[in-house]
């Protein structure tokens, strides 16, 4: 819903993408299969093989994604009682 709540979500990572030198028009496109090959990353990487999302993202091809960068953001005192199980172990 365009929130994020910290007492939703503990940690965020981001994957910086580029479009400078891609025509606007391709852009839509582009975003659309960045944003299914982190959804399929993911449910890859989850315990539980799912993760939760409003809504799925189109299918589309998959790309090469650019090094991604994480950050909690809750305190550590409180990150033990909000993690999740389904977060990869190297997450946890």
């Amino acid at each position: 819903m365009n929130v994020l709540d910290p007492f939703e979500v503990a940690e965020i990572r981001v994957w910086p993408l580029d479009l400078s030198a891609m025509a606007k028009a391709r852009h839509r496109d582009y975003l659309d299969r960045a944003e299914f090959t982190v959804f399929q990353k993911l449910i890859r990487e989850s315990k539980l093989g799912a993760i939760l999302n409003e809504k799925p993202p189109q299918q589309t091809e998959l790309i090469d994604l650019p090094k991604s960068y994480s950050r909690r953001i809750i305190p550590e005192n409180i990150y033990p009682q909000r993690k999740h199980t389904a977060l990869p172990a190297s997450k946890q």
